[in-house]
């Protein structure tokens, strides 16, 4: 068993989170190569080795997704069809500089470099920076010895402030390396992705399909409290949402915040950001 699983309030898991991933991680068995009929039965199987034995479960969970290559499969998928949407959706939203603030292997910069947005820098704590990399990058512990305030036009913060013990901390952070944008992919709250389900998805990423050791999402929220939240430092809107990222089965939110600074520069050759009106 992991002893190390923050399970906290969500072990035992709901039966709402569990008929939600019953059918939206059948879907994903699909994408990773699996017999229709193969996936709904691991899906059953899994939603009820969770409801069985909640999250010391995710052992004999993990060790049936090697054994199927669905693991390798998934992951696959995650660093190549979703970095690839995600770099697709986020790219207009940028211009100049982009720093990719703990952007974990660095797949959603090298995608975005591939789009034309120069230059990227990729930074992530070193504990979880693992050993792939899809792009070269820089230890934020080392980064911080030489950060300079609004050294980047814009800096990207994806999937990463529900992760943060102190979300608000790490958007100040943000916004003092910013010059004029910050962009913010979450996967938000709302009526088809409760808060238990977020938070079992994000216990079932980081401690069963692999072990990565971020901490389990406690700090969900839904899109107009990212929104409210980031309004301290500019002007804050909620761009577009999305549940079709491969390899995610949550809904994904892109909100941008406009610091109250200079204009944003067009240089480089990312494509210049479409601002909401």
């Amino acid at each position: 068993m992991l002893a190390a699983i923050p399970t906290g309030r969500i072990d035992p898991f709901s039966a709402e989170s569990l008929a939600l991933a019953r059918q939206r991680f059948a879907r994903e068995f699909i994408a990773c190569g699996q017999d229709p009929a193969d996936a709904a039965a691991l899906a059953d199987w899994l939603a009820g080795i969770c409801r069985d034995r909640g999250a010391a479960g995710f052992d004999a969970l993990g060790t049936r997704l090697a054994q199927t290559g669905i693991r390798q499969q998934w992951n696959a998928r995650l660093d190549h069809a979703r970095a690839e949407a995600l770099a697709d959706w986020i790219a207009p939203q940028l211009a100049g500089g982009v720093l990719d603030l703990l952007g974990g292997s660095g797949a959603i910069a090298a995608a975005l470099a591939r789009r034309g947005c120069a230059p990227v820098l990729a930074v992530e704590r070193r504990q979880h920076m693992g050993a792939f990399a899809a792009f070269p990058r820089t230890p934020f512990e080392q980064f911080l010895k030489s950060a300079r305030p609004a050294m980047a036009d814009s800096v990207l913060l994806c999937t990463v402030l529900h992760h943060e013990a102190d979300p608000v901390a790490l958007l100040a952070r943000a916004a003092s390396l910013a010059r004029r944008r910050i962009v913010i992919v979450e996967n938000c709250i709302d009526a088809d992705h409760p808060r238990d389900y977020q938070e079992f998805v994000d216990l079932f990423f980081n401690f069963c399909l692999n072990r990565t050791g971020l901490p389990a999402g406690s700090q969900h929220r839904a899109a107009d409290g990212w929104c409210r939240l980031g309004a301290a430092w500019g002007d804050a809107r909620l761009i577009d949402c999305r549940d079709d990222i491969p390899g995610i089965p949550l809904s994904h939110a892109l909100i941008t915040i406009d610091l109250d600074r200079a204009p944003m520069p067009r240089a480089g050759n990312c494509p210049p950001a479409r601002i909401a009106r």
